[in-house]
């Protein structure tokens, strides 16, 4: 019946989310799915009490009275809405009214048990986080295969006992669980792009008819497909008004991942509408590219290099985001070329840039080795000024040509010498060498100044 469907699906839909289980009333209220409604309003008096004069409770979990109150209600009300709890909790091990064959509620509880395991990894994945979502995918195909776990749901039906609930809600039950327990899957799957493509293996994994993994993930895409459809022809009203910067943005933040996630639920490969909406949010992206190198500095411009420079690192960034959007191999090829002409500018431009910093004077060769101090210390060891010790000049430390200039220099020196040592050695004359005069002539002394000394001859009988 269409309102034990609509009941069930709704309650079911309620407990959708990152953890089917932390809203589960059974495990709010620490109860075994199989009480009666008896022992629940005992239960019910006992935790309310508790909760209301703070002591303590045997619940395991901290839980306010509201919550508490909200979670009885729901037991001992419309039994088409426990039927989903209990399906999402642990049955507990036989015997019991049921009748089943302990086999299945050990595999349902394992499979219980192993989602949630799979569920707290969700906060900090790794690489084993896939191999613990197919493990829980390997337990609830156990748990649903066969008929143990349509004849636990026939049997609870009947000892429930209410005109309202019938033998329908179990098509609704293994319809709409695998949709509860693959929402948080596909939550990881959009948050960590790395992991897509192994969980998405396990999605399509997951046990259920074929028909319905399709429609229930075909379900999921319609309100995807459609956010992310409404969100581009924002981009594009943006980009149509010239405001092509916020228009990338868009496409970056609330359009890419949309895309990456009707991916993950519709590949495009076997989906067209997919691969056509993450063709339209390529394209757009090139065409931002476009537009920011159009609107850049012309390159024979020098002082607009750096603005061009880094309007083209923004399109090669718009154009590599927009690659792993594009589904159209055509597409793709068109922005690769793009990209590499892009990549090709930003290399001369750099090498521009370098050339234009060096400084107009090349700095001084370093001294060679053999030049070197031999004193300097290591470097980082002395705080002090370092100090070179003076020492006489070498033969090796002069320049080619001074050795010439010193050996002629030693020769003058050495002529002069030579020179003044030979005048020296010659003998001089004096008074007491001149020759004796002739006869009828006398030498008379004659005063001169102090500066010279000499004799004059004067005329016989005459002093002079």
């Amino acid at each position: 019946m269409g309102w034990v469907v609509d009941v069930t699906a709704a309650r079911l839909r309620e407990l959708t989310g990152p953890d089917p289980y932390r809203d589960n009333a059974f495990r709010l209220v620490n109860m075994a799915t199989d009480a009666d409604r008896r022992s629940l309003r005992d239960r019910r008096r006992v935790v309310l009490a508790a909760l209301a004069a703070g002591a303590d409770t045997d619940l395991g979990h901290p839980l306010d009275a509201d919550r508490a109150r909200a979670a009885f209600d729901l037991l001992l009300g419309d039994p088409r809405r426990r039927i989903a709890d209990e399906a999402l909790w642990l049955w507990g091990t036989p015997p019991g009214a049921c009748g089943c064959d302990p086999e299945v509620h050990a595999a349902h509880d394992a499979a219980v048990s192993a989602h949630r395991f799979a569920l707290g990894e969700c906060e900090t994945p790794g690489t084993s986080t896939a191999v613990h979502w197919r493990e829980a995918a390997r337990s609830w195909d156990a748990a649903l295969r066969g008929d143990g776990f349509a004849g636990h749901i026939r049997h609870r039906v009947l000892t429930l006992d209410d005109p309202r609930l019938d033998e329908s809600v179990l098509g609704v039950l293994l319809d709409e669980l695998p949709l509860v327990l693959v929402k948080p899957l596909l939550a990881l799957i959009v948050s960590h792009p790395g992991l897509q493509q192994d969980l998405y293996d396990v999605v399509h994994d997951w046990p259920m008819p074929p028909g319905v993994r399709e429609r229930l993930l075909g379900e999921l895409a319609v309100p995807v497909r459609d956010e992310a459809s409404a969100a581009l022809d924002a981009a594009y009203e943006l980009f149509e008004l010239g405001d092509f910067r916020t228009a990338a943005q868009r496409v970056d933040t609330l359009i890419g991942p949309a895309v990456r996630q009707l991916e993950a639920l519709l590949p495009a490969a076997r989906h067209p509408r997919t691969g056509v909406v993450r063709d339209r949010a390529a394209a757009l992206l090139g065409k931002c590219a476009q537009r920011i190198v159009a609107r850049s500095p012309g390159a024979q411009q020098v002082s607009g290099l750096p603005q061009r420079r880094d309007n083209l690192g923004q399109a090669a960034r718009w154009l590599r985001a927009a690659l792993e959007l594009a589904a159209d191999p055509g597409g793709a090829e068109t922005l690769r070329a793009q990209l590499a002409g892009i990549d090709i500018e930003l290399t001369e431009i750099g090498r521009t840039l370098d050339r234009l910093a060096m400084p107009a004077h090349p700095m001084p060769l370093a001294t060679e080795p053999s030049r070197r101090p031999s004193t300097l210390p290591p470097v980082g060891r002395q705080r002090g000024p370092v100090v070179v010790a003076r020492r006489w000049p070498r033969v090796t430390d002069l320049s080619p040509v001074r050795p010439a200039m010193v050996i002629v220099g030693l020769t003058v020196i050495l002529g002069f010498s030579i020179l003044l040592f030979a005048r020296c050695a010659a003998p001089q004359s004096d008074h007491r060498s001149l020759p004796t005069p002739p006869a009828g002539r006398s030498v008379t002394r004659v005063a001169v100044p102090d500066q010279a000394t000499g004799y004059a001859a004067a005329a016989p009988g005459r002093a002079s």
